[in-house]
């Protein structure tokens, strides 16, 4: 069910650090959904990639203009360096693969809650983890549910 207008916090099954869209709406003009989702598997089952640490110390409101509600974020300074580098390996293995994916800048989050009001940059108290896996997550549009399509495990340091 989607929330309307409401703020909402997002359900903590589908929290996740989101790192690269991969344009389905471009994608789907060249080809089927399943086709898409079938390139994009094998292309990133190719990455070899060790896990590392990341810390989100930094939340903040993303100003979508087009959108009425504003994704309340984790941003993270720990780890960037590690998620950008494989961020670009797997754009780099997505285009090899033919399969599109979104031109912007990569700004790696995590999604807590949806809100009209904007927050402004602030320092948090730092989450941390390791980052042990890549997974494929089917964002259904329109609604507060995601799908796993695939999990790929970092290599263990």
């Amino acid at each position: 069910m989607h929330p309307g207008r409401n703020p909402y916090l997002v359900p903590e099954k589908c929290l996740h650090v989101s790192l690269l869209d991969i344009g389905i709406k471009k994608n789907l003009v060249l080809r089927s959904f399943d086709t898409t989702i079938a390139m994009a598997k094998e292309a990133a089952g190719k990455l070899r990639v060790d896990s590392f640490e990341v810390a989100f110390d930094q939340a903040l409101s993303f100003d979508a203009k087009a959108a009425p509600k504003k994704a309340f974020v984790l941003q993270m300074s720990e780890g960037r360096e590690q998620v950008l580098a494989l961020c670009k390996k797997l754009k780099l293995c997505l285009a090899m693969a033919g399969v599109h994916s979104d031109d912007k800048a990569t700004t790696p989050h995590m999604t807590l809650a949806r809100a009209v009001q904007t927050i402004p940059l602030t320092d948090v108290k730092p989450v941390r983890w390791t980052a042990t896996r890549l997974v494929l997550v089917h964002s259904v549009v329109g609604e507060t549910r995601h799908i796993q399509l695939q999990t790929w495990p970092l290599q263990q340091r």
